[in-house]
């Protein structure tokens, strides 16, 4: 029944097939053997699934009156365009859904690369994109499931998060130096330097508070006197 729905909407109405992982289908061709071979939209892969993989997955459209019932089916195969056009309004704002996801997905695909394509397109899928903002902003060159880490990607976490802050407090201190430098006063320049002491003194002070944190909380903490963290707001 599903490749029939697949074929009777083929190149009309955009869908996500789930199989092993999650496709962005736009159009597909159908194989000898029952299966299908498409580009997947999100990451310019080209695809192929067989016969049962097919009709083991699950099909998503985004909006009302996409997926045809078995009459309109017989319908469609006969040439009969009934169905998209008394459904056109619908059709035209599920296909621009699709379109919002497969934006959403690119854009982290093309920062992380297309080898864990199929992990980004589960995260946006599941709206859960918090986790690769978040990994984004560390400067993480791949997608790590904080569940399901090794030591030695647990580690490169935490350097990650080290850095980033490291970089914060560089950046602060870099920029009471020139006030110095702008201001000239010897007053002030010694009020700079006590808060510059102050900053460092709170960062590794920080940095020995959170060495029980797990990495899935470690995001929640941040150095009082670096605030604004740069993962507030994402939740």
């Amino acid at each position: 029944m599903i490749l029939d729905i697949l074929s009777a909407i083929n190149g009309r109405i955009k869908f996500v097939l789930h199989s092993k992982e999650y496709y962005f289908i736009e159009e597909f061709t159908m194989l000898n053997d029952g299966g299908i071979s498409f580009t997947d939209t999100s990451d310019g892969k080209v695809k192929t699934l067989n016969n049962i993989e097919v009709n083991e997955a699950s099909i998503t459209t985004y909006g009302c009156n996409t997926i045809p019932n078995k009459i309109q089916i017989d319908s469609i195969n006969e040439g009969n365009v009934d169905f998209f056009e008394d459904n056109k309004e619908s059709h035209i704002l599920a296909n621009e859904e699709f379109d919002r996801y497969v934006d959403t997905s690119k854009k982290y695909i093309d920062f992380f690369g297309t080898d864990d394509a199929h992990l980004i397109k589960e995260k946006v899928l599941n709206g859960s994109t918090v986790h690769l903002e978040r990994l984004k902003i560390l400067g993480a060159d791949r997608v790590l499931l904080f569940e399901d880490m090794t030591a030695c990607q647990n580690s490169y976490i935490r350097d990650l998060y080290w850095k980033l802050i490291r970089k914060k407090l560089d950046e602060a201190i870099s920029e009471i130096d020139n006030s110095i430098l702008e201001i000239d006063d010897e007053e002030f320049k010694e009020e700079a330097e006590i808060i510059k002491k102050d900053l460092s003194d709170n960062v590794w002070h920080f940095r020995a508070s959170i060495r029980g944190v797990t990495c899935d909380l470690l995001f929640n903490h941040w150095p009082t006197l670096l605030n604004p963290s740069p993962f507030s707001g994402l939740e």
